[in-house]
């Protein structure tokens, strides 16, 4: 089963909210099924970022509560997306 990683979709602060993030998330979730015969995707979103909950939920995913995931980064770094 392929289970592409799919995401890391960002939008500059003054284009936020034109649906720019959801079509160009949507065009890559379609490219993995169509183009890469993917089964599934899987996608990551930290926990307090709704605005890339919103996008990706409306993008036709689901959160799978039963999947962990964790990602170490030096404490001086910052966040990439907000």
């Amino acid at each position: 089963m392929a289970s592409p990683w799919v995401g890391l979709t960002t939008v500059t602060a003054d284009q936020r909210g034109k649906g720019l993030g959801r079509l160009v998330n949507g065009l890559a979730i379609m490219a993995a099924f169509e183009k890469l015969g993917a089964d599934e995707v899987v996608e990551f979103v930290h926990a307090d970022n709704r605005a890339s909950r919103r996008m990706i939920e409306a993008c036709g995913l689901r959160l799978d509560p039963t999947i962990l995931c964790g990602l170490a980064t030096p404490i001086v770094d910052a966040r990439f997306t907000t």
